[in-house]
């Protein structure tokens, strides 16, 4: 069947779709929104310029434009707020699990990660960027890499290839890295450098 027209769809526990069209195969369980859509979770909010999935297999793909705001995205003690940008964004509601492509960003507090791909697994926090990751620590630590993996809840990091990266008083290279976004401690390992 086909909703058109302010299409408001409220499911317990208090999420809430909003849409100007909405199909829906009863048969299948298909659901799609092939324009704006917007929406309220339990602990954020969304939007999109397009969705499709189904709701039996709990599968969702949002396209265009893709915004999340979560109060923390994963389900642990640091529930620092994140927003998530995104071109796609496939979920799988079961597994609690993001893919994310395109001109990906994350932003929490006052750190940024952008990436071509990303991989979330909701339940633990941790969290890969690969394709050419470039991070942001204001007020002055920026710093790139091929690839990242950070946990969303405890900060940790570790940076399994060659990274560079500059700070208010100069630049760093190394061969990898591990420490934590949040303390702010770091250790560059293999062909350290600090100027």
């Amino acid at each position: 069947f086909t909703l058109s027209g302010s299409v408001t769809i409220v499911e317990p526990p208090g999420r809430t779709l909003l849409t100007g069209l909405l199909i829906y195969h009863d048969d299948t369980g298909d659901i799609s929104s092939p324009g704006p859509m917007s929406g309220i979770a339990e602990n954020g909010d969304f939007r999109a310029d397009r969705a499709q999935g189904n709701v039996r297999t709990n599968l969702m793909t949002l396209s265009g434009g893709v915004v999340l705001h979560s109060a923390g995205l994963a389900n642990g003690p640091a529930r620092e707020p994140v927003a998530l940008y995104a071109d796609t964004l496939h979920i799988d509601g079961t597994a609690k699990r993001m893919q994310a492509s395109g001109d990906v960003r994350i932003e929490q507090g006052t750190q940024t990660l952008s990436a071509p791909q990303l991989d979330l697994d909701n339940v633990t926090g941790e969290m890969r960027m690969s394709g050419g990751v470039h991070g942001a620590q204001p007020p002055d630590r920026t710093f790139s890499t091929a690839e990242i993996s950070y946990n969303l809840n405890s900060g940790e990091m570790a940076v399994p290839k060659a990274v560079r990266g500059t700070s208010r008083n100069g630049d760093f290279s190394a061969d990898s890295a591990h420490g934590n976004l949040k303390t702010r401690v770091y250790d560059l390992v293999g062909d350290a450098v600090v100027h």
